[in-house]
């Protein structure tokens, strides 16, 4: 999937999300070829950085919705404007292409 910043330095995993990693929050991206997850771990500051370099670059450059997920992977309705790195579960949808 070439719909990532290149500068970015998130620990990422494509179609799945290891147990191991639960503590950490995560971005999921819905794309053609399956979600992408973009994990980070909100007491490294390093990591928060890069997270929220990839959310603005998904919700400004490429025009995606983000919403919150509750723990129970429900949208909570509400659409993320800004980055809050404890966040949890963001899912960015693509903009509907019209015609």
């Amino acid at each position: 999937m070439n719909d990532e910043n290149p500068t970015t330095a998130l620990l990422r995993e494509r179609g799945k999300t290891p147990e191991k990693f639960e503590h950490l929050c995560r971005m999921e991206v819905m794309g053609r070829e399956g979600d992408t997850k973009y994990m980070w771990d909100p007491n490294i500051a390093d990591e928060v950085e890069a997270a929220k370099k990839q959310f603005d670059y998904f919700t400004k450059e490429k025009k995606y919705a983000a919403f919150q997920v509750d723990d129970n992977g429900n949208k909570t309705g509400n659409q993320v404007r800004e980055f809050n790195p404890k966040a949890g579960r963001i899912i960015f949808v693509p903009p509907i292409a019209g015609g």
